[in-house]
């Protein structure tokens, strides 16, 4: 009776470890997003009215060399749309929307002279328009 009774003990626990890793693996897929957001340092959502870009918020960013800028068009996850910087950038990244996401790392550093670290940037979605919001380098 010991012996059937040890054997169905053991015969549970191994039913049991496998249905905790089963059920761990199937957690881990659950958890992982269909699209993952971007890391991003500072985010930042583009408000439309129809197709035209009405706001940023925020308006004025403030970042440091390495950190990263994200933008997204607020409701629109797949939204099509640009940030180009008029004259100089302050980043070689893409311009164009990726997946809805634009993502810029920083790639110049703070100068101490507040026109030269003013980055003055467009929003432009196709066929609405544009915005000029500012990105500015902080020491």
């Amino acid at each position: 009776m010991t012996r059937q009774f040890t054997r169905a003990v053991a015969g549970n626990n191994r039913i049991a470890l496998a249905s905790c890793v089963g059920l761990f693996a199937l957690s881990a897929i659950c958890a992982t997003p269909a699209s993952a957001d971007p890391e991003c340092t500072h985010r930042a959502v583009i408000n439309t009215q129809g197709n035209k870009p009405s706001s940023v918020d925020p308006d004025e960013i403030h970042a440091r060399s390495g950190d990263s800028v994200c933008w997204k068009v607020a409701g629109k996850p797949h939204a099509e749309f640009y940030i180009n910087y008029p004259s100089s950038s302050p980043t070689n990244s893409p311009s164009k929307s990726n997946g809805g996401w634009v993502v810029h790392v920083i790639s110049v550093s703070h100068t101490g002279n507040s026109e030269k670290d003013t980055y003055k940037y467009d929003v432009v979605i196709p066929g609405g328009g544009k915005l000029d919001p500012k990105l500015i380098i902080d020491p």
